[in-house]
C-alpha cells in the first residue's frame, strides 16, 4: 500500500511540474533586436538624393524593439514591446493642385527626417508539438504608434511667377494604430540565451493623420504642402511596417 502511494505522489509531482508554464520553470524572456526589410523606393534618414529622379537608391528599413515575454501557459506567451524608428521621406519637388502649384528650392541631399516611438501587446501562439517558449509560433499583435517630422517650410516658390510662399508648419505629428502577424520560431541555448526570429506582416491606420483637408478649389500654399507632405510621410510608415524580417536575442531571467 505505502508502495503504491508514493508511486501515486511521484506521479502526481510530476504531472505537475511538466505543466508549469515556461522554460525550466522560468517564465520570463527580456530581449532586443530588429526588424529589416529593403526599401526599394523610399530613403532612409541619411541617404541622399541621387540625382536621377525623386526615388533616388534602395535602402534599409529597420526598426529597434525591446520585448518582455512572460509564459501564460504551455501554448502561450504574452509579449509586451516598445519600439523606435528613425527614416526619411523624399521631397517631391512639386507640390500642387489644379488652379497652381509650389516648387521645392531646397536641397535635395537630406530626406524629410520622420521618428516614431511605439509601444504594442500581442501573443505569442505555439504550434502542435512544440511547448512555449521553444519552436514554431505565430505571433499576433496590436500597437500604437506616435510619429514626428521636421521638413524646410521657408524655400518653397510659386511655380507661376517663382514669388516665395509660405510651406505650412514644418512639423508633422501623427498616431498610428498597427496589426501585425508574424511567422516565427524561438530557439533557446545554453538553458539562458534566446534567439528568437521570424517573418512579420503588417498593416498600419491612422487616428490622427495631421492633415487641413485642404480646398482643391482654392490656392492655399502652406495648407497644400502640409498636406501634401503629412500624406508621403503617411504613407511612408505604412510601407516600413508591410513586410520585415525579425530577430531578436535574450534571455531567461526568471
Amino acid at each position: 500500500m505505502k508502495c503504491k502511494l508514493s508511486i501515486f505522489i511521484l506521479l502526481l509531482f510530476s504531472v505537475s511540474f511538466a505543466q508549469v508554464p515556461g522554460y525550466l520553470g522560468k517564465k520570463f524572456i527580456i530581449s532586443t533586436g530588429n526588424s529589416f526589410s529593403p526599401s526599394l523606393i523610399d530613403p532612409a534618414s541619411s541617404k541622399t538624393f541621387n540625382g536621377a529622379g525623386f526615388f533616388g537608391i534602395p535602402s534599409l528599413n529597420s526598426t529597434y524593439i525591446f520585448t518582455i515575454d512572460y509564459a501564460i501557459s504551455r501554448k502561450f506567451n504574452l509579449c509586451l514591446s516598445v519600439n523606435y524608428l528613425k527614416t526619411g521621406v523624399e521631397y517631391e519637388g512639386v507640390y500642387g493642385n489644379v488652379l497652381g502649384s509650389a516648387l521645392y528650392t531646397g536641397s535635395l541631399s537630406t530626406p524629410i527626417q520622420l521618428t516614431s516611438y511605439g509601444a504594442s501587446i500581442a501573443f505569442k501562439v505555439f504550434s502542435r508539438g512544440f511547448v512555449a517558449p521553444v519552436g514554431r509560433y505565430k505571433k499576433f499583435d496590436c500597437g500604437i504608434s506616435f510619429a514626428s517630422g521636421k521638413y524646410n517650410n521657408s524655400m518653397f516658390i510659386s511655380s507661376d511667377d517663382g514669388t516665395p510662399v509660405g510651406g505650412g508648419s514644418g512639423d508633422y505629428k501623427a498616431v498610428g494604430v498597427t496589426f501585425g502577424l508574424t511567422v516565427g520560431r524561438q530557439r533557446i541555448f545554453f538553458d539562458k540565451l534566446t534567439v528568437d526570429y521570424g517573418l512579420r506582416f503588417a498593416l498600419t491606420g491612422f487616428i490622427s493623420k495631421d492633415q487641413t483637408d485642404s480646398d482643391a478649389t482654392t490656392i492655399d500654399y502652406p495648407s497644400m504642402i502640409h498636406d501634401a507632405i503629412a500624406t508621403d510621410c503617411n504613407t511612408r510608415l505604412l510601407h516600413h511596417e508591410l513586410v520585415n524580417f525579425v530577430i531578436n536575442i535574450g534571455f531567461i531571467p526568471f
